[in-house]
């Protein structure tokens, strides 16, 4: 093997420890504590406005991360006091948005709402802060941050225990990972003086917020849409089943960072190489969907007796479904350093089009199980999108 392929191989695995680490202490350990500790209604509150938090104050930080592995080998350092005006605008957007959202929905605590605006506020920089890591391609530093990250969100837990405030959990969890960050890169020394690619920027940070957004939405209207139309026992149903598939999910679009990070230096799309990337992943995608079949069952008797019966049926089309994503994660760096950016904002309104009448037409048609198969439908169509663009979409032009 050689020394580059070791040094990718080496960056995958450290990723991966670096997005498994954070996922199985919240989403496996810290939550269901969490729901154990409320009642039903608070709980649905506290995953609602989790989910928001990876929605927009997440989709602002990635934005801004991705920008600026697309334009390093443009503008490098001079682009650094642009990036620091972006990340506090984003920041305070935000929060606003996030608060906003809490308080029509009935959240109207004050120091609650401060809490989670500053927690908003703080997830925007910890997504935007780790791409000095990523440019550096220092992934053991960013196995630290999450680990600090993970501490964090145990040590807001055990704050929540002695005060009742389920908002320490996320707002510990976000500072400790900041702080880390600001430590060891020290991002701010840059200032906020904009240069002259301040506008391009702003446009290029924009476009691809609004078509993350988008994309993102996706993963998170299966728990707005279904709700009013087959109830909430049906919605923890489906909560359930693909609790395990979304966290394979969100491991692998850490793949996304750091495919972006190597191609961040070069100029040329790699054709072949893509072609080999899909060829592996397809093989690793067909083994881990045995894996998940077999330990899925296990998981959810132990996180959600109460609907691992239920959820079992719908298990092998949420997981396919879940590995097709994996695919597409696979594609988009090469589809979002050498085609135009406007693209995405195309493949995503196209995605969720497709997603929301298949799934909708389907769930109709077939219920539940319907509705899953529409999901899936959908996710191809988006995984065959993203190939015709990249093999015959034409070449990203370094100026637009």
């Amino acid at each position: 093997m050689s020394a580059s392929k070791k040094k990718l191989a080496k960056s995958f695995v450290l990723n991966l420890g670096a997005v498994a680490l954070p996922l199985v202490v919240l989403q496996l350990l810290v939550l269901p504590l969490l729901g154990r500790d409320m009642g039903a209604d608070q709980y649905g509150f506290v995953v609602a406005i989790f989910a928001f938090f990876s929605l927009m104050p997440g989709v602002m930080g990635n934005s801004l991360n991705n920008v600026r592995l697309i334009r390093e080998t443009e503008w490098g350092a001079e682009a650094d006091a642009d990036f620091n005006i972006l990340q506090v605008a984003f920041a305070v957007l935000g929060a606003l948005i996030v608060s906003l959202y809490a308080a029509c929905n009935g959240f109207l605590d004050a120091w609650g709402l401060a809490a989670i605006a500053l927690t908003a506020f703080l997830w925007v920089l910890r997504e935007y802060g780790c791409v000095g890591f990523l440019l550096a391609m220092d992934y053991a530093s960013i196995l630290c941050n999450s680990f600090c990250l993970s501490v964090g969100y145990l040590l807001g837990y055990v704050l929540f225990l002695f005060s009742g405030v389920w908002t320490m959990v996320f707002l510990v969890g976000q500072a400790a990972s900041v702080a880390y960050i600001a430590v060891r890169l020290r991002l701010h020394r840059a200032g906020v003086a904009p240069s002259g690619h301040l506008r391009a920027l702003a446009k290029d940070s924009l476009l691809l917020m609004v078509s993350t957004f988008v994309a993102r939405s996706a993963s998170y209207c299966d728990r707005v849409v279904l709700y009013p139309l087959i109830g909430g026992s049906s919605v923890a149903v489906y909560y359930a089943a693909t609790l395990v598939p979304k966290l394979v999910n969100m491991v692998a679009s850490s793949m996304n960072s750091v495919v972006l990070s190597f191609l961040s230096h070069r100029k040329t799309a790699p054709r072949r190489e893509l072609l080999l990337v899909l060829g592996v992943g397809l093989g690793v995608c067909a083994l881990c969907y045995g894996v998940v079949l077999a330990i899925a069952p296990l998981i959810l008797s132990v996180l959600y007796p109460q609907f691992v019966d239920a959820s079992l049926s719908l298990l092998p089309v949420v997981t396919a479904t879940a590995f097709t994503v994996v695919l597409s994660t696979l594609v988009s760096p090469y589809v979002l350093k050498y085609r135009p950016l406007r693209w995405q904002m195309t493949v995503s309104v196209v995605s969720l089009a497709l997603y929301l009448v298949a799934a909708l037409v389907l769930l109709s048609l077939f219920g539940l199980m319907g509705f899953c198969a529409g999901a899936l439908l959908a996710e191809l169509g988006r995984f065959a999108i993203l190939l015709g663009i990249f093999f015959f979409g034409k070449e990203k032009v370094c100026a637009e």
